[in-house]
């Protein structure tokens, strides 16, 4: 199969082949040897496909992730849409807790997608990201906010947030997305509980008695 992609390595049933024998006999660095070869004399389209198998089997071998992070990042200079190399940027920076290269992949593919429920679920991510990683909770804050704006009253997102208010002791803002929270459950036992936890709110923190024999 060796020989034979060496003549031919446009040939997808011939790279399949090479790649599950490389992977049944232990032997994938020498498939990762007869792509580079390949790749280093490839040019146009030939040359990008073969570049992003290359990208995936490096990633495939241990110890050449970094291999793999810089030929998908040589693919976004030269074509900052292609989703399969930003779809591994994301796993690879995700996996390497590398938070600010990872910022801008969900940036990017934010920009770029029109899928409105793909679009969200990168939305959550990133306000996850700004939350938890880059410990930036006001960045967070926004994202959740924009989650709201764009999708309506997201449960997901209205819990992040009185989260976050509660944390930084936000009182009012946490009292009016405690009462959105009360407005868009159907569950009688949440609905309770969310009551409860606006009258606490509005006695403890706001001094707001009416509001909270309202609630009680």
């Amino acid at each position: 199969y060796s020989t034979a992609f060496g003549l031919n390595a446009t040939d997808d049933a011939i790279r399949d082949a090479l790649e599950r024998v490389g992977k049944v006999t232990g032997r994938q660095q020498d498939v990762v040897v007869a792509y580079q070869k390949a790749f280093a004399g490839a040019r146009g389209d030939d040359r990008l496909d073969l570049q992003l198998r290359l990208a995936r089997l490096l990633d495939e071998e241990p110890g050449a992730h970094d291999e793999a992070l810089k030929l998908y990042s040589q693919i976004l200079d030269e074509q900052p849409q292609n989703e399969r190399a930003l779809g591994a940027l994301e796993k690879l920076y995700s996996q390497a807790g590398r938070s600010e290269e990872l910022l801008a992949i969900y940036e990017k593919r934010i920009e770029m997608t029109t899928d409105p429920d793909v679009r969200k679920t990168i939305e959550y991510s990133l306000a996850g990201l700004y939350e938890d990683q880059l410990k930036q909770p006001e960045r967070a804050v926004e994202r959740y906010q924009a989650i709201l704006d764009n999708y309506g009253d997201e449960a997901r997102a209205l819990k992040a947030l009185d989260r976050l208010y509660a944390l930084e002791g936000k009182w009012k803002a946490l009292a009016d997305v405690v009462e959105r929270q009360l407005a868009s459950t159907t569950d009688p036992n949440e609905a309770l509980e969310v009551r409860l936890r606006l009258g606490q709110v509005s006695s403890q923190h706001l001094g707001d008695a009416h509001r909270a024999v309202e609630c009680y």
